[in-house]
């Protein structure tokens, strides 16, 4: 006899997600994944960016926080850490590499929830 696939708790991204401003985000982490990694821009451009995608990405840890699927769960805790730790000490170089890892999970919090959103109704995307 085959074991059943768990059943996994999502957000219901629908209704909790403002959609207009998650694309916004998205367009903003895919231009600094875009970007080579050699040609980091202007420091000040960093920072702004930087301020932008970790309040984003903290909001998604919020929309995510209680799904149950450990691929999400595993998300959230990477995205927690990244919207907590400082760039500190690499200087320049060191804060557009952290910007290009918060990008990245943006990118992928955006992903799952254009899946769910397919999905919506059913047990899992």
């Amino acid at each position: 006899m085959r074991a059943e696939a768990p059943v996994h708790r999502w957000p219901d991204v629908g209704r909790m997600v403002d959609w207009r401003s998650a694309d916004a985000l998205v367009l903003t982490a895919d231009s600094v994944l875009n970007r080579a990694v050699e040609a980091p821009p202007a420091r000040e451009l960093v920072e702004e960016r930087s301020r932008r995608l970790r309040r984003g990405l903290g909001e998604w840890c919020e929309v995510f926080a209680g799904a149950t699927h450990p691929g999400a769960r595993a998300l959230v805790r990477a995205g927690r850490r990244r919207v907590s730790r400082p760039e500190g000490g690499g200087g320049e170089e060191n804060a557009w590499l952290v910007l290009r890892q918060v990008a990245a999970l943006v990118r992928g919090f955006h992903d799952l929830a254009v899946r769910l959103r397919g999905h919506e109704g059913a047990e899992s995307p």
